[in-house]
């Protein structure tokens, strides 16, 4: 059965409130599909109205603040009514207020605090130093190399209709990121310690390159978000495929294809596409319990993935790794006490974090 069926019009449609406005970036409508193909898959009609109150209700046991909502510490006149912190929550206040966040303190803080539920969101610019290009950088992302490929806009490429129409472009792509040419950076290691030293609770990545797999995290420990290269199948009768024996066609620039014709694809998941099954079920498990998270390498712009960082419980810390500072437009950056931007590279700042905590990467 699927998990979502229809399309979704992205401009028009209202996403529950917490997981933030879906994607805008491909300016027309995306069909919504499953991952795992199945024989009631569907591209037509509209989301379903329990599916749409499944989403809801999950983000509401998630109490995902509503980052919109100025009101709820107003009464009737306007008037601010939150109560003013008191005694030793007071002190804790004044302490953290002072306190300038660096990889240093940040360390001390996880140290000082137990924490043991750290859940990490991961996205391409953790692997950039492996050699793999991110997606979205001026000058050495994916979407500008692309055009050579004569694409009509970059993410056509992870396009369902567009594979179709033209799946050579997605197999220069494949090639270039097929598991297995490239080694696991600083980043990839300091997510594995946090597992070791027992503070991890689960990384959520984006990226489809395996290199989590490839430090020794075991693989329950990672959550991929948008799928990866490890099954595929045929997009017409559906039939599965291990990677093995696709692999020497994608490696010589050629579409794989299936006895009957179909283009065999790997379980990444394209725009339009669901997620995941288990995506859902596996974020209402964690993210109550998230003690800190920690968002690396990732622009925050393609939801429902980005929009996690609205959902772990109020007031826990929310750490961002990246050159640039983003999602602002999810409510961060509002509340200087919790959120923390330590830019630059991100194997310096994983190294810098490691060193503080004790860990050799």
């Amino acid at each position: 059965m699927c998990t979502l069926t229809g399309r979704l019009t992205i401009d028009a449609l209202s996403w529950p409130r917490g997981l933030g406005t879906l994607c805008r970036s491909f300016g027309r409508p995306q069909a919504v599909r499953c991952l795992a193909p199945c024989p009631s898959h569907t591209t037509t009609g509209n989301m379903t109205d329990k599916k749409m109150d499944e989403i809801e209700n999950l983000m509401e046991d998630l109490n995902v603040e509503d980052k919109d909502d100025d009101s709820k510490d107003k009464d009737e006149s306007g008037k601010d009514t939150k109560e003013e912190p008191v005694g030793e929550e007071a002190e804790e206040e004044e302490e953290e207020e002072g306190l300038q966040w660096t990889a240093d303190t940040i360390a001390q803080y996880i140290l000082e605090k137990d924490l043991r539920n750290i859940i990490v969101m991961s996205g391409a610019g953790v692997s950039t130093s492996a050699g793999l290009p991110d997606f979205r950088s001026k000058g050495t992302g994916l979407y500008e190399q692309l055009q050579d490929l004569d694409v009509p806009y970059p993410e056509a490429v992870f396009d369902l209709d567009y594979l179709q129409t033209k799946p050579e472009a997605f197999y220069a792509v494949a090639k270039a990121l097929w598991p297995g040419e490239f080694k696991p950076t600083p980043a990839h290691y300091f997510i594995k310690k946090l597992n070791d030293d027992g503070r991890l609770l689960r990384c959520y990545t984006q990226n489809i390159d395996g290199l989590e797999d490839l430090t020794g995290l075991p693989r329950d420990k990672c959550f991929h978000a948008h799928g990866n290269f490890r099954s595929a199948f045929c997009t017409k009768c559906y039939q599965n495929y291990k990677p093995e024996a696709i692999k020497p066609q994608v490696m010589a620039g050629e579409v794989p294809r299936c006895d009957c014709e179909g283009i065999i694809k790997p379980t990444i998941v394209f725009f339009g596409e669901n997620l995941p099954e288990a995506f859902f079920p596996s974020v209402k498990r964690d993210f109550p319990k998230c003690d800190l998270l920690i968002v690396m390498g990732t622009s925050l712009v393609v939801h429902p993935f980005a929009s996690l960082v609205t959902a772990v419980p109020p007031g826990v810390p929310r750490l961002l790794i990246n050159n640039d500072r983003v999602g602002e437009g999810l409510g961060l950056f509002k509340d200087a006490k919790r959120d923390v931007h330590l830019d630059g590279k991100i194997d310096d700042r994983c190294i810098e974090l490691a060193k503080g905590l004790g860990y050799e990467l």
